[in-house]
């Protein structure tokens, strides 16, 4: 199976950012708040992890629609929660490497009202 070079950009980019997300969790220790960032980290990499699979299993467009819904589902929960905000800094920079940018996803944020 080939893949197609936006396609290998954008996995390779995501590996690093679960790479990242995984120095974050080991380095959480050394914070005032460990447990708050061992969270947000954790929550990083797992989105990493997901990203990962839906570009490799439908591509970078299908994965960016969906990481779009799974955004405004984020937004929606009531409290605010390491994990949340772990969430939301992956799917943003997720989509910021895609090509979006930060006025749009906020569009699409509000498009949900």
């Amino acid at each position: 199976m080939q893949i197609a070079p936006e396609q290998e950009r954008v996995l390779k980019s995501l590996n690093a950012f679960k790479a990242m997300a995984k120095q974050a969790l080991l380095a959480a220790v050394t914070t005032k708040d460990p447990e708050y960032w061992q969270r947000h980290a954790e929550s990083r990499r797992l989105i990493y992890k997901n990203l990962i699979t839906w570009v490799e299993m439908d591509g970078v467009e299908a994965a960016c629609s969906r990481a779009l819904q799974e955004y405004r589902q984020v937004l929606q929960g009531k409290e605010s929660s390491p994990e949340q905000a772990g969430r939301l800094e992956a799917l943003e920079g997720f989509l910021a490497l895609c090509g979006f940018d930060e006025r749009t996803i906020k569009q699409s944020q509000r498009s949900m009202y």
